[in-house]
């Protein structure tokens, strides 16, 4: 298959512009590299079905094509099957279905003939086979039909099961498909670059369309051979590539980091919504505890007394989801995302999977379908949470309660947990109108790639983008993250939890904003159903402050910088517009306070003001007139404005003030750093660009590190070392202080500019 040298970046263009291109399948460590002893001739297809890896094979000097069977564990050869069929012997890529394997084995020519053969899995055996007037070299099996590329696929031809050509279209795509398999709705292809040219990549397509939803830079192996060479398969987040002849090599990956096959218009979609909220609930609610986890490391009087008694007592008198939408759209939350099943495996929905659920409570409704119909009915996208764990199903089949890392825990290592959660989402995603966003609180193999395939417009969070939980990342991203924060300390209703103050919430969700993301923030509705009195009040306080200055959260993107000490930014991403924060210092009513900002140059058509108030009138005194002034100067923009529009009878303003400059352009061009890694102590970092500067300083912090049990500690506070000063782009190191265990700390790289620090990436110390 050719592929250009010029394809990767032009597939690699989001809606949000171009993305950086992402390291290649060679830097990444294969879960596992399982050895096929023996001659194996001229690898071609590979199809992985359970514990068996099925792989075929051309001997052209004997004229000759195989079928093998391996273990996949152990890489031992099973059976092999002769393919040949008169003058065809070549066997292409394949696919298979629950029962068949479906083979080409065609002539070792372009524009000759194929013979397609049905054979069983089980068996091997022939079961029917038909022709097809071309050189078929790869296959997929869809639901109804057959999807195959001929010699270099210059042609692509669907043919229905009993061999009829159902048509025939021209290769829209530079893609030269060596093997490829139809899986969850898509088309997955391993694809080479020419000669000369290292572009080889693994492909995602739109079966219909045939556009191109992914590329993945595939990189070759340590023996110089392509990954994308010759045989590939997909399975539930699981990568398999067979590129090298004997001695052949399958390389398994963990793909669930590279595929994410939410559409980028959806992404940018729901970047635009950019503030939404959680909500957490589940039947041990009555208790006021962790949600579910209680369950891990209880006695077995504790765990049947939670799944026999708690669902009696779940009796939520005051639950009106009509109330929890009208707050959260006041509040200016433009998505909801729901805990349909917490780890506990409570279904909050009328499921056909388990008895316990909802409708087996004293509430007996369907908590779900009030849910998204009261949502909807506000204009906010419905989301579900969903998580794979299920302590329920583990405790009623003899598997220990616990979590991933701990062994047999996952869907991907239990297939009947993998049908059961399945199903469940097959549930939520066909039930209930359409949904918007899913949120998978666990390994996700199998689950998202049945959500896209369900319902291709559908986001996935969790499980397919970056979602910090309970903290937000030092460096802004530019593309799809969303941080989850809750109100208070607790996810679910926590009867002496302490809430975050009105400010800090705010002032959280500006600086997530300002860095590209989205704040996911949390409640936790009480027993009866109500939330409580200090988060209803926290939302009221937050409706109040977006009522005013909604428009600089909503639809925007990062400036070019951040913020400017406790001034941050966004911008409007479809015009000049740039909003700037004042935070952390309240204004009171009609006073004028003069700032400059460095980062900022205003142009002829450009007016400043503060968001909400017209600028005319300060009540009860005509004789100021709090006009916002502006004037460019060679140190920055200097704005001189006064704050005129009562919020609190104590004419006094703790929240941020934002002042909207349209018509704005960056004054600055600021350096970019990148965190790279720590080995043995040793801290590196790289300069990307020097901006406007000739020289910077650059160096490292470095903090006690947080584990999963950690999240609610406080954290401490960046350590610097000393900064060096670079002249040119370029990668810097450094030493972690000698009496530091590495392992317990993480560190980022820093570098100086004149008006502000700016920051890579947080990253442990190995």
């Amino acid at each position: 298959m050719r592929l250009p040298s010029v394809l990767l970046p032009a597939l690699l263009v989001s809606a949000a512009g171009v993305s950086a291109q992402p390291s290649p399948l060679a830097d990444l460590k294969p879960e596992v590299v399982v050895n096929l002893p023996g001659e194996t001739h001229h690898v071609q297809g590979l199809l992985v079905s359970g514990d068996r890896a099925f792989v075929t094979s051309v001997d052209r000097a004997a004229l000759k094509g195989y079928l093998f069977e391996y273990d996949l564990k152990t890489g031992k050869r099973l059976r092999t099957v002769e393919l040949q069929q008169g003058a065809r012997y070549h066997p292409g890529g394949f696919d298979g279905d629950e029962d068949s394997l479906w083979v080409p084995v065609a002539e070792y020519r372009a524009a000759s003939t194929t013979v397609i053969q049905r054979r069983s899995v089980k068996s091997l055996d022939l079961i029917s086979s038909f022709e097809v007037p071309d050189h078929v070299g790869a296959l997929a099996v869809g639901p109804d039909k057959l999807y195959a590329a001929n010699w270099d696929a210059c042609k692509l031809i669907d043919i229905a099961k009993d061999g009829k050509i159902i048509r025939i279209r021209d290769n829209p795509t530079p893609l030269r498909v060596q093997d490829w398999k139809y899986r969850h709705g898509t088309l997955i292809a391993s694809a080479v670059a020419p000669p000369g040219s290292g572009d080889h990549a693994v492909v995602w397509l739109d079966p219909e369309t045939l556009r191109v939803l992914k590329t993945y830079p595939a990189g070759t192996t340590d023996r110089g051979v392509p990954f994308t060479n010759e045989g590939l398969d997909s399975r539930d987040g699981t990568l398999y590539l067979l590129p090298e002849d004997s001695p052949s090599r399958l390389f398994v990956f963990d793909t669930l980091p590279l595929a994410n096959l939410n559409r980028p218009e959806r992404e940018q979609w729901l970047r635009d919504l950019g503030f939404g909220v959680f909500i957490h609930w589940n039947v041990d609610v009555n208790l006021g505890s962790v949600i579910s986890h209680s369950l891990v490391g209880a006695d077995a009087t504790y765990v049947r007394r939670y799944f026999d008694i708690l669902p009696r007592y779940l009796f939520p008198r005051k639950f009106d989801p009509r109330e929890w939408a009208r707050l959260a759209r006041l509040a200016g939350m433009r998505y909801a995302v729901f805990t349909a099943k917490h780890h506990a495996g409570f279904c909050w929905w009328d499921t056909k999977t388990t008895p316990f659920n909802i409708l087996n409570t004293p509430l007996k409704r369907d908590v779900v379908r009030e849910y998204v119909d009261a949502f909807r009915a506000e204009g906010l996208a419905i989301g579900f949470y969903i998580s794979p764990d299920d302590f329920w199903w583990f405790h009623h089949n003899g598997y220990p309660i616990a979590r991933p890392p701990a062994p047999s825990t996952t869907t991907r290592e239990i297939p009947a947990l993998r049908a059961y959660v399945r199903q469940q989402l097959r549930e939520l995603l066909t039930n209930y109108g359409m949904v918007d966003v899913l949120f998978i609180d666990g390994p996700a193999h199998g689950l998202r790639e049945l959500a896209w395939e369900i319902n291709p417009e559908i986001v996935v969070t969790r499980g397919a983008i970056e979602t910090p939980e309970q903290h937000v990342p030092g460096v802004p991203g530019d593309a799809l993250w969303e941080a989850c924060i809750t109100i208070g300390d607790a996810w679910q209703h926590k009867p002496a939890d302490s809430p975050k103050s009105s400010q800090k919430l705010i002032e959280t969700l500006i600086e997530i904003r300002a860095k590209g993301g989205n704040l996911l923030l949390n409640v936790g509705p009480r027993p009866d159903g109500e939330l409580s009195q200090s988060e209803e009040a926290r939302l009221r306080d937050i409706a109040l402050w977006h009522f005013v200055n909604g428009e600089a959260i909503n639809t925007v993107r990062p400036w070019v910088i951040t913020n400017e000490g406790n001034i941050w930014f966004t911008r409007h991403k479809r015009d000049g517009t740039v909003y700037a924060f004042v935070t952390r210092s309240p204004w009171k009513l009609g006073e004028r306070r003069e700032l400059t900002l460095k980062s900022v140059r205003a142009t002829p058509k450009t007016v400043v003001g503060i968001l909400g108030q017209s600028d005319e009138i300060l009540e009860y005194r005509p004789d100021i007139k709090p006009k916002t002034e502006w004037r460019q100067t060679e140190n920055g923009l200097v704005i001189s404005a006064m704050t005129a529009q009562r919020m609190y009878d104590d004419r006094r303003w703790d929240k941020p003030v934002v002042l909207r400059i349209t018509h704005a352009e960056p004054a600055l061009d600021p350096p970019r750093v990148t965190t790279l890694d720590a080995t043995d102590g040793t801290l590196r970092g790289r300069l990307e660009s020097m901006g406007d500067s000739r020289a910077l300083e650059v160096g490292f912090e470095y903090r006690p590190r947080k584990g999963l049990t950690d999240l609610y500690e406080k954290t401490e506070p960046w350590r610097a070392l000393p900064m060096k000063t670079l002249s040119a782009p370029g990668e810097f190191s450094d030493r972690l202080p000698a009496d530091l265990a590495a392992p317990d700390y993480e560190f980022r790289a820093v570098v100086k500019h004149p008006v502000l620090t700016l920051y890579g990436a947080e990253k442990p110390v190995r």
